[in-house]
């Protein structure tokens, strides 16, 4: 019975720190306290992929408020390149 009374005072009290340093990062980012009323999206680095190789999913922040829109996208078609089609055996010598 103490151990568990113990364990449970234990993660509450990392439960507790966690919420902390949510808090301290929330005070350091510099975001305004209310979200925007018109963001500023900024696209993020890449596209990520989705459960679906069909499906994508685009991620924007906005650095004055930090909320995070998400857009998804379904792929219709694909085309290849090869941009070093000319170095490959049986490709085209300059």
């Amino acid at each position: 019975m103490k151990n568990k009374l113990r364990d449970k005072i234990k993660q509450d009290m990392i439960d507790l720190q966690n919420r902390m340093d949510k808090l301290n990062r929330w005070d350091e980012s510099g975001y305004t306290d209310k979200p925007c009323i018109e963001h500023s999206w900024v696209l993020g680095i890449h596209a990520t992929p989705t459960d679906s190789m069909d499906k994508l999913e685009l991620r924007y922040g906005c650095p004055k408020c930090g909320m995070t829109m998400i857009r998804y996208f379904e792929v219709q078609g694909e085309t290849l390149l090869d941009q070093w089609a000319d170095y490959r055996e049986g490709g085209e010598e300059e």
